[in-house]
C-alpha cells in the first residue's frame, strides 16, 4: 500500500501526526482542495512536456512485459495523483497551524 512520504517524515512525531490528521484530515476529501491539487498537477504535467521535447525516447523499447507496464502505469498514476495532494496538505499545514510559520 502507497504510504506519501509527508507522513513518513512527520511519523517521528506521532502525536502531532494524530493531531494533523485529526484536524486537516477531513480537507483532503473536500473536493474543492483536490480539484486545486489536480490543478497542480496538470500543471506540472503540462511543464513536463516541454523538458521532453529536449529528450530522444522513440528509439527506446522498454524492458517490460504488459502485465508490469500495466502496473508502473498503475503506480506512475498513483504518484501523480498523490504527490499535489502532499503539495496541498504541505499547504493546508503551514496556513491552519500559523504557529509553524516562518
Amino acid at each position: 500500500k502507497f504510504v506519501p512520504g509527508i507522513y513518513l517524515i512527520l511519523a517521528r512525531w506521532p502525536t502531532f501526526l494524530g493531531y494533523v490528521a485529526e484536524q486537516l484530515g477531513p480537507k483532503l476529501k473536500n473536493e474543492k482542495v483536490l480539484r486545486r491539487c489536480e490543478i497542480i498537477a496538470d500543471k506540472i504535467f503540462d511543464a513536463s512536456e516541454e523538458i521532453m521535447e529536449h529528450i530522444e525516447t522513440s528509439n527506446h523499447v522498454l524492458p517490460v512485459d504488459n502485465s508490469q507496464k500495466t502496473n508502473i502505469l498503475s503506480a506512475i498514476s498513483t504518484y501523480r495523483q498523490t504527490s499535489p495532494q502532499m503539495v496541498g496538505f504541505g499547504s493546508l499545514l503551514l496556513s491552519a497551524l500559523p504557529s509553524f510559520k516562518n
